[in-house]
């Protein structure tokens, strides 16, 4: 479950999207906004609450010390390998109002919106690659 930050939001309003944390975001999607600041892939999601429906746009990195254990195994697979195998996912949405369940829930990842990787040759810049953006389809069963 994620933090409200109602604090934020009664102040400046409903957010353009959030972070991979679950902070509300005011400006633009940039990868440079996201909180890792060592991220090296960047997407931005539109996911979906799995108990009222509710969309919002989120973002996913990954970073060299981001790699996820899952079950004590090392997963080192890039975030392009996670959406070209339908496998990428932000994990609860966004606590939201009128919505009781839906942020303790997983969400329902629906599209690829934006998706950035850092440049080898210059990276302390982002390059869009829009051949990964689109619909999420299923993961594969393996």
């Amino acid at each position: 479950m994620r933090q409200e930050y109602a604090d934020i939001k009664s102040r400046l309003g409903e957010p353009l999207w959030y972070d991979e944390n679950g902070t509300p975001r005011y400006e633009p999607f940039q990868p440079r906004l996201c909180s890792d600041i060592y991220a090296k892939e960047a997407a931005l999601l539109l996911i979906e609450c799995q108990a009222c429906g509710e969309t919002f746009e989120v973002a996913v990195v990954r970073s060299p010390f981001s790699a996820l254990i899952i079950l004590g195994v090392l997963d080192s697979r890039t975030l392009a390998e996670d959406i070209e195998s339908g496998s990428v996912h932000y994990g609860d949405p966004p606590a939201h109002d009128g919505c009781p369940a839906g942020p303790t829930m997983n969400c329902i990842d629906k599209a690829v919106l934006q998706y950035w990787r850092k440049r080898e040759a210059a990276p302390w810049e982002w390059e869009r690659i829009r051949g990964l953006e689109g619909e999420i389809e299923e993961e594969e069963e393996q």
